[in-house]
């Protein structure tokens, strides 16, 4: 049920817009279908299925909220960061390689990335310095770390704060 106010000086009705206005179901099975939909991995198909819904409902409402949820979640920051894995991708395209720098939050699982067309110590940092407060770093043998982190954070922090698995 939606509560619908009236202004007591120009007498027009109105209601407040919580992001489900307009639907013809109800907020509760909306939000239900886009959580199957993204954590699950289910496709619209199946869903669609299961949920006695359209395909076609289904994918509109995932483009309509996937703006709103990820401006929200760009939003968040996670605080402590104890423990960062970090690892790096080479892409290639259109004939070029490029470098998605990664790190990902041990106890969290929050990632962040960095992206570079150049696979050197400043693309490198360009990452590390999102961890100001990181207490053990995990990394993996690229070259470029050690020295980072040797001169961002000192070479005592880096013997005791850091381990390197270049093994596997």
């Amino acid at each position: 049920m939606i509560q619908i106010y009236k202004c007591p000086r120009c007498k027009r009705a109105f209601c407040i817009d919580d992001g489900f206005k307009r639907k013809h179901y109800p907020r509760e099975k909306v939000v239900e279908t886009l959580g199957f939909y993204v954590g699950g991995g289910n496709p619209s198909r199946f869903l669609a299925e299961d949920l006695q819904l359209s395909k076609n409902t289904i994918l509109r409402w995932v483009f309509e909220y996937v703006g709103k949820i990820s401006r929200f979640t760009n939003k968040l920051v996670p605080k402590i960061i104890q423990k960062v894995n970090l690892d790096e991708l080479f892409l290639k395209m259109r004939n070029q390689f490029f470098y998605l720098w990664d790190a990902i939050c041990a106890e969290s699982r929050f990632a962040f990335f960095y992206f570079s067309p150049n696979r050197g110590n400043k693309d490198a940092e360009g990452l590390i310095r999102q961890f100001k407060n990181a207490l053990f770093m995990t990394f993996d043998g690229a070259f470029q770390y050690p020295s980072v982190l040797k001169r961002m954070f000192g070479v005592w922090w880096y013997y005791h704060h850091t381990r390197r698995c270049k093994d596997f």
